[in-house]
């Protein structure tokens, strides 16, 4: 799978988790720090 399609999978997970999960559920959590990753990765491959 490609960054940038794995960048808006994690997106679109966060935003659905976040509608019936609150902010600080470890699971969202966890999935925040995915996307925070692949975020990370994308930028440093694009400087």
């Amino acid at each position: 799978m490609d960054l940038f399609r794995r960048i808006e999978e994690l997106r679109l997970e966060l935003n659905q988790l976040s509608t019936y999960k609150r902010l600080i559920d470890q699971e969202v959590i966890r999935v925040s720090q995915q996307l925070d990753d692949a975020l990370n990765e994308y930028y440093k491959l694009h400087k």
